[in-house]
This record gives structure tokens, C-alpha cells and sequence, in this order.
């Protein structure tokens, strides 16, 4: 067991030496802000709950199922 916590300890100590890249950023940035098909699923159920859309197919592509979602129009 003292084997895993010395080798954590090497990592944490590296890490805390080796500053982030701008591109390891860049990539960090873009992972976060893109929400995963899990989340989408579970609220894309909560927004056609009562009404006559279906969930998303297996195989179907978030941004189709999205273009299914009523819009809202604007207001003058």
C-alpha cells in the first residue's frame, strides 16, 4: 500500500512543478464546456415531459433530436 501513496506523492509533487500548457487549457476548456450525451438525454426527458415528443432515439444525433424542440416565438 506504501508503493500507491509514494507514487501519488511523485505525481502531486510533479505536478505542482510542471505548469499547464496553453494548449492542455485550450483542450481542458473544451471538454468542460461540451455537455455529454447523458446529460443531454436526462434534460432533454425533463423538456418534452408532458408533451407529444418522444425521447431521443438510440442513434439519434442530439442536435436532430434538439431541431424536434418547439421554438419560442418572439415576443413584439
Amino acid at each position: 500500500m506504501s508503493g500507491i501513496r509514494e507514487e501519488a506523492a511523485n505525481r502531486k509533487a510533479a505536478a505542482q512543478k510542471t505548469p499547464i500548457t496553453p494548449a492542455q487549457l485550450k483542450y481542458l476548456t473544451r471538454l468542460v464546456e461540451q455537455p455529454g450525451t447523458e446529460r443531454f438525454d436526462a434534460e432533454y426527458v425533463k423538456a418534452v415531459k408532458g408533451t407529444g415528443l418522444k425521447p431521443r432515439a438510440p442513434g439519434e444525433r442530439t442536435s436532430t433530436a434538439s431541431k424536434r424542440l418547439p421554438r419560442r416565438r418572439p415576443t413584439s
